[in-house]
């Protein structure tokens, strides 16, 4: 199966502007991804898509493949479908460019949902939420997944208050190229637009995603208050 993969980012992040090139440990976010991201061995190609020259440059001086357009996309996945429009791939996981703790090992749990699960088009990947999380922080996008292992519900808001429903998204899709090209012309829905929250058109428009749940929490910076946690967790991993 052949497997691509797009870190897309752009410079403008609506809660945190600039957010790719803050510097976490003395290196760029968006590169601390790039790299995780690259050692998924079953990638036959990996591009960054942004539209910051900036960025751009960053990662072509890491060796790194960009795709490059200052087209005003309307989300990630939308930007992630213009970049592999003409690349041959079966599947094509969009990773964002906020997951700093991106491992191969995460981005195989979602591809091998779609390999078990043929009559799905996209996976993604959940966690489960810590006792002393803060349910009502909207950056944490939560996720309520059924006993077949589908999603039924993204919220920015708790799922179901106080019982064990509410599980952390992880910014991570694996589509189907097909699919990724249909989400790319689906109108947007109500619920994406109020919650912004791509994943929602899919849901909105009948369409099913798998999860791949994950034995634990995975942190993603939603905001510069987390480039404090991040430091100690990144510190621990060196240390460990």
């Amino acid at each position: 199966m052949n497997i691509c993969g797009v870190i897309p980012i752009r410079f403008e992040s609506r809660r945190f502007p600039g957010k790719g090139l803050a510097k976490l440990q003395g290196k760029e976010i968006v590169l601390h991804v790039f790299e995780r991201a690259r050692q998924y061995r079953r990638f036959s190609r990996l591009l960054v898509a942004t539209d910051s020259p900036e960025i751009a440059d960053l990662i072509e001086k890491h060796q790194g493949e960009v795709f490059f357009s200052d087209q005003p996309f309307r989300n990630g996945s939308e930007r992630v479908a213009a970049a592999i429009a003409d690349i041959e791939c079966d599947i094509c996981i969009n990773i964002q460019g906020d997951e700093v703790f991106i491992t191969p090992e995460v981005l195989d749990r979602a591809v091998q949902v779609l390999e078990r699960r043929p009559e799905l088009q996209i996976a993604t990947a959940v966690f489960p939420i810590d006792n002393g999380t803060d349910l009502a922080d909207r950056n944490l996008v939560k996720v309520k997944v059924d006993n077949s292992g589908t999603v039924t519900a993204f919220s920015r808001d708790p799922i179901n208050a106080g019982d064990r429903e509410n599980h952390g998204h992880v910014g991570i899709y694996a589509y189907r190229k097909p699919f990724l090209l249909k989400f790319a012309r689906l109108q947007p829905t109500a619920g994406e637009i109020e919650q912004s929250l791509e994943q929602l058109r899919i849901i909105e428009h009948g369409f099913s995603i798998g999860a791949a749940i994950l034995p634990q929490p995975l942190m993603a910076i939603n905001s510069p208050a987390d480039l404090v946690q991040a430091e100690k967790l990144l510190a621990g991993e060196k240390g460990s």
